[in-house]
């Protein structure tokens, strides 16, 4: 009964606001180029679905391609930085300061340096999803269970497999839930490289939309753009579910 719930009450508040949205619309005159209905939003996308459907594929791709990158190279960095203090700190200071750099302001230089095609635009959503998924990923692994680590020392098992039997188990819950918010980044580092490039991809809708003051189309590109990230983050939380970790953390988020 709570799984319904959990599942069933965002559904019924999307829908209130759906209608909540339209009758809005209907009641303050408002005009589709300041604010869309919801019925001129369906529109526009059924207008228009084969370059959104194909802007949403481009876009996919390259969120996916970032996320990847950021997933392996921040699973490396942080196992390292995890078990070895001193690079810890030596480098942690370094990853907060490039984390505040707005990504917009650094997006041009993937252009400059690797082109104008999709592998800029997959830099930067790796650019935008690495620093938070290491610091999150480090943080998981520094997790610890004394009463395993006691009984694996007892039993003389060597560091590789302490950490394959004990703490990558225990940073498991951890690196999903650096998933999860990680995939939102993703796509937002991606459409940040296509608003820059302006050559395809649903960040390309979205500024020829601006140009043309085609505000439904810019509200459909923007629906596709929350649907991939939606998308994203039910299947890993569906991942978490299948291997009985949800219990660690999406029941306390």
């Amino acid at each position: 009964m709570k799984r319904h719930s959990q599942i069933y009450s965002p559904i019924l508040f999307g829908i209130a606001m759906i209608i909540v949205w339209q009758i809005c619309i209907t009641a303050f005159d408002v005009k589709s180029y300041v604010f869309p209905s919801p019925m001129g939003l369906l529109l526009s996308i059924e207008r228009h679905h084969q370059i959104l459907l194909a802007a949403l594929w481009v876009t996919s791709q390259e969120a996916l391609a970032g996320l990847g990158l950021a997933v392996a190279v921040g699973l490396a960095v942080a196992i390292v930085t995890a078990h070895f203090q001193f690079i810890n700190k030596m480098i942690m200071p370094y990853l907060v300061i490039v984390q505040t750099t707005p990504i917009v302001a650094i997006a041009p230089l993937f252009v400059l340096w690797f082109g104008e095609g999709m592998l800029s635009r997959i830099v930067s959503s790796f650019a935008v999803t690495l620093i938070p998924m290491t610091i999150t990923m480090t943080q998981a692994f520094q997790v610890e269970d004394g009463g395993r680590h006691d009984i694996y020392r007892v039993f003389k098992y060597g560091p590789v497999r302490r950490f394959l039997m004990i703490t990558f188990p225990l940073a498991v819950p951890g690196i999903l839930s650096s998933l999860q918010f990680g995939v939102a980044l993703a796509v937002v580092g991606a459409i940040v490289g296509e608003l820059v490039t302006a050559d395809s991809g649903l960040g390309y809708v979205i500024i020829q939309a601006s140009y043309e003051v085609d505000t439904p189309l810019l509200f459909a590109a923007i629906s596709f753009a929350a649907l991939i990230g939606i998308v994203l983050y039910l299947l890993i939380t569906s991942l978490a579910q299948m291997i009985h970790l949800d219990r660690y953390y999406i029941s306390e988020r």
